[in-house]
């Protein structure tokens, strides 16, 4: 996407591209989004041209001089634009403004509209197309930096102590450090200038955990269970709150993924499944409790830094209902059954042998019964939705 010089790199990421975002809007009542980055291609940012004195952890500064030389012959519009906004520092808000142009430029006119949501930029289609694009018929773009290599605050995680190999492979976590990181735009709210500021991202790596983690079905299963909850039963009592997201969940998640906690990951016929479920949701609630939710790579960056006491006390009740009322949460297999019907009725195949063991789950096995039999067939299911749905994503961006 772009012209000449000033092209940027697509990475689809998140939950869809993870295999984890098919809750259409019918079954939690909020809409799901397809979440993007986008870096300028003449940008890739080493070690050594950050500053990590002035943000907190897990934020960075990136100065400007080395990657200068690096793109002095660069004809790039983009690369004025750093120039003149800041001699220092590499601008965020700077390439903001110019992909943000770049968008209106090439989808206003198009399928989508362009909303200014900064630090994000959000397609979202047009009500005419909006059957064509399904229930993922929003885009959430955040404007990013590749990062080349391994970043030296996330050392920790390449041979972390506490890791049980047999549960991540030596072989995995160095694919992983050779694809590096990105860093995206984002305020951390405590630097003196925020329009500079850069997170840390490791979608790309998080994408490949969670494929190489998609064995675990039982594991995998509670963690869906889990999101299920916190979309149609917690988010919209948080309102405009952001106290409690879905990253943190997925960050529960990897921990667990490589710890051994005496459960069989693996199988989903284990008694123990409620158990797992419970044990998932209390290691959020203990997070709460300590204020303090380690990052998965960066272990020393606290998640929860910035969340006052009466912020922790609310997520800490909404957990403990979640807790209390577990029953009310697991049972989405019900709930989606309005969403499947039409599906079924429409492609038949494996809709019709999801629908069929949807109720019978209601009357002759129990929910967990009902999620061992489905798993599988559901998994397949998502991926099928999530390939259709990236297809449709690459059209509309590679029509630019």
């Amino acid at each position: 996407m772009g012209k000449d010089d000033d092209l940027y790199s697509i990475e689809k990421c998140g939950s869809v591209m993870e295999g984890y975002g098919f809750f259409s809007v019918d079954v939690t009542g909020s809409e799901q989004d397809i979440d993007i980055m986008v870096s300028p291609t003449i940008l890739s940012v080493h070690e050594d041209d950050i500053d990590v004195s002035r943000t907190p952890v897990g934020f960075v500064w990136v100065q400007i001089d080395e990657l200068l030389q690096r793109m002095k012959n660069s004809g790039s519009n983009l690369l004025q634009i750093l120039k003149k906004a800041n001699q220092q520092f590499v601008s965020a808000s700077a390439i903001y403004s110019h992909f943000l142009r770049v968008t209106q430029e090439n989808f206003n006119d198009g399928d989508f509209d362009v909303v200014q949501n900064e630090p994000a930029i959000t397609l979202r289609a047009k009500e005419i197309n909006a059957r064509r694009y399904g229930y993922m018929r929003v885009m959430d773009i955040a404007v990013a930096l590749s990062f080349s290599g391994w970043p030296r605050s996330a050392v920790e995680w390449l041979n972390r102590e506490s890791r049980d190999f047999r549960l991540l492979s030596t072989g995995t976590i160095q694919k992983i450090a050779r694809g590096g990181c990105h860093l995206v735009y984002k305020p951390s709210g405590s630097s003196e200038n925020s329009h500079l500021d850069w997170r840390f991202s490791f979608s790309k790596a998080e994408k490949t955990l969670l494929q190489y983690h998609s064995d675990k079905h039982a594991l995998k299963l509670c963690y869906i269970m889990l999101r299920y909850a916190y979309k149609k039963h917690l988010k919209p009592r948080l309102g405009n709150k952001k106290i409690l997201a879905s990253y943190y969940l997925k960050t529960i998640f990897l921990w667990l993924a490589e710890t051994d906690t005496g459960f069989g990951y693996h199988n989903l016929a284990d008694p123990r499944l409620g158990a797992l479920f419970e044990l998932m949701i209390n290691k959020v609630r203990e997070a709460y409790d300590k204020h303090f939710m380690s990052h998965y790579f960066i272990s020393h960056w606290n998640l929860l830094r910035d969340l006052s006491k009466s912020e922790l006390n609310h997520a800490q009740d909404l957990l403990d209902d979640l807790s209390q009322n577990k029953k009310e949460y697991i049972s989405y297999i019900q709930d989606i059954r309005e969403y499947i019907l039409p599906l079924a009725k429409q492609s038949g195949g494996a809709y019709n042998e999801l629908l069929v063991i949807i109720d019978e789950s209601a009357t002759r096995h129990t929910l967990f019964q009902a999620f061992y039999i489905s798993s599988f067939i559901f998994g397949t299911l998502i991926f099928v939705k999530c390939v259709l749905n990236a297809l449709y994503l690459d059209i509309a961006l590679c029509s630019v």
